[in-house]
């Protein structure tokens, strides 16, 4: 680059004069002036668990509460324990199992503080960091890392992103864990300390259960049933579903007959159990093929009784 500068500056043929022409990006009808967005109030939007989440006091609030929560060894057992306080009270404090964080405990002093202007003091980093900055980033990124694993504490976090919603107004401040101060933020948080303490001593609560969702059974087609699907012109699924050409799907007869004992139900506006008389005419007969079972036919009973009685049968008077 410094070549072609040189060659421009010191060629004598070449000389340098400022343009007198008008520049045309004047006629453009864009006045200058302040710029249109900020970019701090854009990164709050974009990454904070909640626009106007803020880490200072609000003033005149109508909660004020202390969380703590963390564990510890007694006795060669790991304990964990978290409360929420206020200035007067012990609002909540339970033992947790082991592996819980201390995100829980910020989640429901959140949800204690539902429809108010809160402010609530933490002394965890973690948990601080995690609502005001990593939570969102998290949750876009789909709950997992950059080396795409899947991070830590994945229930309390989405929690919390969900409990962050709950108050009017929301602050949430961090404060100095362990302080001997007389002010009264030191005061709360020796009281969520003592009050976490004491409820690790206590009966652990019921582990949480996050339920997977159930999957079907993975389909177990014989060599005579993946021939028959073939020939029929089926299409298999990356589960290993055979999907007929009228898009239905051939299930298997080791399955079929697990889907046949389930019991009999009906729909109508909901879904509720029939249950007929035993002595009610049914209204549909079901006929199922021999070779195939789950290739039913069903026919009205009453379009059965116009029809004429078979030769071999005496027809009732």
């Amino acid at each position: 680059m410094t070549q072609y500068q040189g060659l421009l500056s010191k060629n004598p043929r070449v000389r340098l004069e400022a343009v007198r022409t008008l520049n045309p990006a004047t006629f453009l009808p864009v006045s200058e002036g302040a710029p249109e967005h900020d970019c701090l109030e854009v990164l709050e939007e974009v990454y904070s668990s909640r626009p106007d989440l803020t880490d200072r006091p609000l003033p005149n609030p109508d909660l004020v509460l202390f969380t703590d929560g963390s564990s510890f060894l007694d006795e060669g057992k790991r304990r964990a324990r978290y409360a929420v306080v206020s200035n007067f009270e012990t609002i909540e404090a339970q033992a947790l199992p082991e592996g819980w964080s201390e995100l829980w405990a910020l989640a429901r002093a959140l949800e204690l503080s539902k429809d108010k202007r809160a402010n609530i003091y933490t002394d965890s980093c973690y948990a601080f960091a995690t609502l005001h900055i990593h939570g969102a980033i998290y949750k876009e990124r789909g709950l997992l890392t950059a080396g795409g694993k899947g991070i830590k504490n994945q229930i309390e976090i989405l929690k919390l992103l969900e409990a962050v919603w709950e108050p009017k107004e929301i602050a949430v401040i961090h404060c100095k864990g362990h302080q001997k101060g007389k002010d009264s933020v030191s005061e709360g948080n020796q009281r969520a300390d003592a009050a976490a303490k004491l409820a690790a001593k206590e009966q652990v609560a019921p582990s949480r259960i996050m339920l997977a969702p159930e999957l079907p059974e993975p389909p177990n087609y014989t060599p005579q049933e993946e021939e028959w699907a073939q020939q029929e012109g089926s299409k298999r699924t990356k589960e290993g579903w055979w999907i007929l050409p009228d898009h239905r799907i051939y299930v298997p007869e080791q399955l079929a007959h697990k889907v046949a004992g389930l019991n009999t139900w009906i729909h109508h506006s909901r879904v509720k159990a029939d249950h007929q008389p035993s002595d009610a005419q049914p209204e549909w007969k079901v006929t199922s093929d021999q070779k195939h079972p789950l290739r039913i036919t069903l026919k009205k009973t009453a379009d059965l009784a116009d029809q004429p009685a078979p030769r071999n049968l005496e027809t009732p008077c």
